[in-house]
C-alpha cells in the first residue's frame, strides 16, 4: 500500500543471517537473492527504508543500497502493509497475523480474529483497519486498532472484504464480493454502516485508494462523492488496475502501470502485485519470486532479486559438499566458494531445451537426460549429454517421444538409464558401456520411472512392476513397490510412491535385502528421493516439501517456500541442496 511521507529512521540491522527467515530451519535461500517467495505488499517511508512482506511470511528490507532478509517471525502469509512514519509500520496476512515495527523490532500484535487479512489501512497511528476475507468459520471481518488494542469493526457472515480505506473515522470504505456474488461496497459514515449501492456484477473492483471523500477508485468503478460509476468507455476508465497510490486527485498510480493525471490515463512499463511510493517518480513493485522493480518517473529498474532468477531448475546431484551440479536449460557448479555456467551444445534439427536429470559419479563423469525438441517443433526425442571435466558432449539421441526418467551408474561404463516414452512411442532401458549406448531388455515393459543400484550386480528399475538386476538376469519383482527409488546398500533400499488412497499424499517403503514393508506416508507429491547413508536421506515435493530420514524417523523441514521442488541432493549429514523454478534452497546445520 501507498506510504506516509514521514521521515525515515534507518532500521536496525537484521539478527545474524542464522536466524533470519531467509535461513529458516536451517534451509537459505542460493536463487532468487535475497528471497524467492512471492511478494505481495511493499511500504516506504524514504528512499532508503523500504518494507516488502509475501509468503509464508517472507520479509525483505531496503537500506537504500541493499535488499536483505528479515525475519517476521511467522510463516503465515503475508498481503498488506501500511506505516504512519518510519518507526510506526504494519504487516497483516492470513492467519489473522498482525505485526507492528516500532523502528527497531517486529512484534505480533493480537487481532482479535483467524481470518486470512487482505488489506490494511490507516490514517494514523491511533485509526488503524484491517480488512479479512469470509469463510464457513469466520465471517468477512474489519479489525480497527484504536491505538491500545484491534476489535471487530464490521463483520458480514455472507461476504469477502477484499479491501478499506478511509478519509477520516467517520467515512470508512470497505468493498467485497457479496451474497449471490458481484462487487459491493460498505461505508461507515461514524453512525452506521450503509449499503450504498446494489452490487455489481463484475466480480472485479477488488482494491480501494482516494484523494478523499469525494473522489475514491476502486477500477473499473469511482466514487464522486454521491454514487459509484463503472468508467467503462469514459477517460476514467483504467481497467482492473491492481492495488492504487497516489498523493492527490490528479496524481494516482496503479500496480498494474497505470497513472492518472486528473485528465487521463496512461500506462507505463512497469508493474507488479502492489505499488508504493511517494510520487510518481518514486514508485516501487513487488510480484512473483521475490521480485521487486523500481519506476523513477522514465524507466522501470529491476532491484531484486538477483542472480538467475528466471532459470526453470529440475534436478540436482551432488558428487561431495564443493562439488554440486544444478541443471535447467544450462548446468551450473558449485565449488565450494564460486558458480559457474555450461552449455550443452545442440545438435543441428535439434531445439534448446530445459535438461531435467542428472547424475554423475566423479567431476568428470556426469550424465544429463532431456527430451529435445526437433527443429520443426513435432516431436521431441530423448537425449543425453555427459560431462569430462572440460566439455559436455554433442547429446547422444534415443528414441522418439521418449522422457528420460532417470540415470544411475556403478562406473564410468556402467550406466543405466531408463525412459518412459508418450504418445504411443515405446519406451526403453539403455545401457552405457564406455562407448555405445545399448537398448536392453530389463522387463515385460522395459523403460520405467527411476534406476538406482548399490553396485554393478545390484540394481533396480522402477515402472510398474520393479525389475532387479544381479549382473546376470533381470527379475520381475511383483512384490516391490513402485515409484521413486534411492538406497545407501543392498539392504537399505528406500521407494517412495504416489498413495493411491490420497492425491497429495506419498507412500514410503524400506526394503531390508529380504522385505519390503511400508513405514510412513508423507503428506505431498514426491518428486525425487536421494541420501547419503543409512541415517540420511531426503523427500522433496509440491508446496516446498522436504522431509528428512535421520535414521529413526521421517520428518518435515521447514524450507521458507512453497515453491514446489522438482530435486534434492544430500552432501553428507546435515547438508542438502534443493531446487525448483527459479529456486535453489541450501540445507546446513
Amino acid at each position: 500500500m501507498d506510504a506516509a511521507n514521514a521521515p525515515a529512521e534507518a532500521a536496525t540491522e537484521p539478527p545474524d543471517a542464522s536466524a533470519t527467515d531467509a535461513s529458516v530451519g536451517g534451509w537459505s535461500w542460493v536463487n532468487p537473492l535475497p528471497q524467492g517467495n512471492t511478494l505481495h505488499a511493499i511500504w516506504e517511508s524514504a528512499p532508503n527504508d523500504v518494507w516488502a512482506v509475501g509468503d509464508l511470511g517472507s520479509m525483505v528490507h531496503f537500506d537504500g543500497a541493499t535488499w536483505t532478509p528479515w525475519p517476521s517471525g511467522t510463516t503465515c502469509g503475508l498481503r498488506s502493509m501500511w506505516g504512519s512514519a518510519a518507526n510506526d509500520v504494519w504487516a497483516v496476512g492470513d492467519c489473522g497475523t498482525v505485526l507492528h515495527w516500532n523502528g527497531t523490532t517486529w512484534s505480533p500484535v493480537p487481532s482479535g480474529t483467524t481470518s486470512d487479512l487482505i488489506d490494511l489501512w490507516g490514517i494514523g497511528p491511533s485509526a488503524i483497519w484491517a480488512a479479512g476475507t469470509g469463510n464457513v468459520a469466520d465471517p468477512g471481518v474489519l479489525q480497527q486498532w484504536d491505538g491500545t488494542s484491534f476489535s471487530t469493526a464490521f463483520t458480514n457472515a455472507s461476504a469477502t472484504f477484499d479491501a478499506v480505506w478511509a478519509s477520516s473515522a467517520s467515512d470508512v470504505w470497505v468493498v467485497g464480493q457479496g451474497p449471490g456474488g458481484g462487487v459491493k461496497y460498505w461505508n461507515w459514515n461514524g453512525q452506521a454502516w450503509t449499503n450504498p449501492t446494489a452490487p455489481f456484477l463484475e466480480t472485479t473492483g477488488m482494491s480501494l485508494w482516494g484523494s478523499g471523500p469525494n473522489d475514491i477508485w476502486s477500477p473499473p468503478f469511482y466514487w464522486n462523492g454521491s454514487f459509484w460509476t463503472d468508467t467503462t468507455g469514459t477517460s476514467r476508465y483504467l481497467g482492473y488496475g491492481g492495488s492504487m497510490g497516489g498523493t492527490g486527485p490528479n496524481d494516482v498510480w496503479t500496480s498494474s502501470g497505470g497513472h492518472w493525471d486528473g485528465a487521463s490515463w496512461t500506462t507505463f512499463d512497469c508493474g507488479g502485485g502492489d505499488v508504493a511510493g511517494s510520487t510518481f517518480g518514486d514508485l516501487w513493485f513487488v510480484g512473483k519470486s521475490g521480485a521487486v522493480s523500481h519506476w523513477d518517473g522514465s524507466a522501470c529498474t529491476p532491484s531484486t532479486p538477483a542472480s538467475w532468477s528466471n532459470a526453470a531448475f529440475r534436478a540436482v546431484t551432488a558428487i561431495g559438499p564443493k562439488d554440486v551440479y544444478l541443471v535447467s536449460d544450462q548446468v551450473r557448479h558449485w565449488d565450494g566458494a564460486t558458480w559457474t555456467t555450461s552449455t550443452v551444445p545442440i545438435p543441428a534439427n535439434y531445439q534448446a531445451t530445459v535438461w531435467d536429470t542428472i547424475w554423475g559419479s566423479s567431476n568428470i563423469d556426469i550424465w544429463i537426460g532431456a527430451m529435445l525438441p526437433g527443429a520443426a517443433g513435432t516431436a521431441q526425442y530423448g537425449a543425453l549429454s555427459h560431462w569430462d571435466g572440460t566439455a559436455w558432449s554433442s547429446p547422444t539421441i534415443l528414441g522418439n517421444e521418449e522422457s528420460i526418467m532417470g540415470i544411475w551408474g556403478s562406473a564410468s561404463n556402467d550406466v543405466w538409464a531408463v525412459t518412459q516414452a508418450r504418445l504411443g512411442a515405446t519406451s526403453h532401458s539403455w545401457h552405457w558401456d564406455g562407448s555405445t549406448w545399448t537398448s536392453v531388455v530389463t522387463g515385460p515393459h522395459n523403460g520405467g520411472t527411476a534406476v538406482w543400484g548399490s553396485s554393478a550386480t545390484d540394481v533396480w528399475i522402477a515402472g510398474g512392476p520393479m525389475t532387479h538386476w544381479d549382473g546376470t538376469t533381470w527379475t520381475l519383482e511383483t512384490s516391490a513397490p513402485v515409484g521413486l527409488i534411492w538406497g545407501s546398500g543392498p539392504t537399505d533400499v528406500w521407494v517412495v510412491s504416489a498413495d493411491p488412497d490420497a492425491s497429495s499424499a506419498s507412500d514410503v517403503y524400506h526394503y531390508d535385502g529380504v522385505h519390503w514393508a511400508e513405514v510412513a506416508t508423507l503428506p505431498f507429491n514426491a518428486t525425487q528421493i536421494s541420501g547419503s547413508g543409512p541415517s540420511d536421506a531426503w523427500v522433496s515435493g509440491n508446496g516446498g516439501a522436504a522431509w528428512h530420514w535421520d535414521g529413526t524417523s521421517w520428518s518435515g523441514t521447514v524450507t521458507g517456500t512453497d515453491t514446489d521442488l522438482y530435486g534434492i541432493a544430500s552432501t553428507g549429514p546435515g547438508q542438502a541442496w534443493a531446487v525448483g523454478s527459479p529456486t535453489v534452497l541450501r540445507f546446513m546445520r
